[in-house]
C-alpha cells in the first residue's frame, strides 16, 4: 500500500474530525504493516483507522455512530465519502449497508447504495457495525479479493459484560478487522475535536 497516497484520498477536503456528542469511543490499536491512522486524539489514540488486506480494503471507526450518521466527524459527511470512494474495488460499485443508518442515496449522492440484512455478493462496499460474527470468513474473503469493508464499533461495553473473555480475540468485529491488523480495545478514546493533517508523517507511520 502507497500509505500517502491512501491518506491523501482518504481525508481530502478534511482539516479536522469531530469526536463529541453522545457517542464513547475506544481506541483502536494498531498491529500491522498495511495498517495507517487516519484520526488521531490528542493524546495519542488511534480513533479512525484503514488497512490493506489482500486486494481489498478496510476503513474503521472507533464508534458505530461515526460511519452510521454521516452527520459526525466531518460537515456534509465527506470522510464516509472519501473513505466508500477509495473503499470501492471499482468505479460505480454498488455499497451495501448493513442495519440502522443514514448512508443512504440521498446522504451519498453520485454513489449506488442499498440497505442489506447480510452481505449477499452483490456490493463492491459493505458497511457494518461491529457486534455480530456472522459471515465473518465470507466477509474475509470478500475483502481479501478486492473488497472493501467500512466498519465501526467499540468494545468497551461488549468487555464489560464478557468478563474474563479475549476481546482481543473474540469480540466480534476484532474478528474482521484483526486479520488486517486493526483491533478495537476495551479503553475509552479522547473526545473532541482533533486536527487532521494534510500529509502523513513518517511518524504516524510508525505509530
Amino acid at each position: 500500500m502507497d500509505k500517502y497516497e491512501a491518506y491523501a484520498a482518504l481525508v481530502k477536503g478534511i482539516t479536522e474530525m469531530k469526536f463529541e456528542g453522545d457517542p464513547q469511543p475506544c481506541i483502536l490499536t494498531l498491529t500491522g504493516d498495511n495498517v495507517l491512522p487516519i484520526a488521531v486524539s490528542t493524546r495519542g489514540d488511534v480513533l479512525v483507522a484503514a488497512a490493506v488486506y489482500g486486494k481489498g480494503r478496510i476503513v474503521v471507526t472507533a464508534h458505530e455512530t461515526y460511519m452510521q450518521d454521516i452527520s459526525f466527524l466531518t460537515p456534509d459527511g465527506q470522510f464516509i465519502k472519501n473513505a466508500i470512494e477509495w473503499l470501492m474495488p471499482y468505479t460505480h460499485a454498488w455499497v451495501g449497508v448493513y442495519g440502522t443508518s443514514n448512508l443512504n442515496k440521498d446522504n451519498l449522492s453520485g454513489i449506488s447504495v442499498k440497505s442489506l440484512s447480510n452481505y449477499d455478493r452483490t456490493v463492491g462496499v459493505f458497511c457494518r457495525n461491529a457486534y455480530n460474527d456472522t459471515q465473518v470468513e465470507e466477509l474475509l474473503d470478500f475483502v481479501r479479493g478486492g473488497g472493501g469493508l467500512l466498519i465501526g464499533g467499540q468494545a468497551w461495553y461488549w468487555s464489560s459484560t464478557h468478563r474474563g473473555v479475549d476481546f482481543n480475540e473474540e469480540f466480534p468485529g476484532n474478528k474482521l478487522t484483526g486479520p488486517a491488523g486493526i483491533l478495537f480495545t476495551n479503553q475509552y478514546g479522547e473526545k473532541g475535536t482533533f486536527p487532521i493533517p494534510s500529509e502523513l508523517t513518517n511518524l504516524e507511520i510508525q505509530s
